[in-house]
């Protein structure tokens, strides 16, 4: 029987980059996923459109890639919590889908107060999470002088 120990002194703040990479990747797919869907949605609504449906796809570029690549460049400068990632990455999927559902509406001719409460839910969730975010770069900051 061999036993071994194996070396854990990676680097944190490299780790930390290449996941924000990881994330930046995933909103570039999902948000090319939202544009073809748009465009496929488009050519089966009978030429009506929506400008919630045709720009959808750029809530996650903003929301979803700006932040990611930002704390990828930034190369774990700071700290993002776990629950802070969580909450926000959810908030962002809650607006990407709710304007997506705003946009089908709209096509439709319909609306739903439903939609609405999904928004507001979302950006709560934007919000609580960049807020915990940015609390936590203050404590590691403040931790650290």
């Amino acid at each position: 029987m061999t036993l071994y120990t194996s070396d854990n002194t990676k680097n944190p703040q490299k780790s930390r980059s290449r996941f924000a990479y990881r994330w930046t990747l995933l909103y570039l797919g999902i948000s090319l996923f939202v544009f073809i869907f748009s465009r496929v949605y488009y050519i089966y609504s009978h030429n009506v459109h929506s400008p919630y449906m045709t720009f959808a796809f750029a809530v996650t570029l903003i929301l979803g890639v700006l932040p990611c690549f930002a704390a990828a460049q930034l190369r774990g400068c700071f700290h993002v919590g776990y629950y802070a990632a969580r909450i926000y990455h959810s908030g962002v999927a809650a607006v990407t889908i709710s304007v997506i559902l705003r946009g089908v509406f709209e096509i439709a001719g319909t609306s739903s107060v439903y939609q609405t409460y999904l928004t507001a839910a979302g950006i709560i969730m934007l919000a609580a999470g960049a807020v915990m975010c940015i609390c936590g770069a203050a404590r590691v900051y403040l931790k650290a002088s």
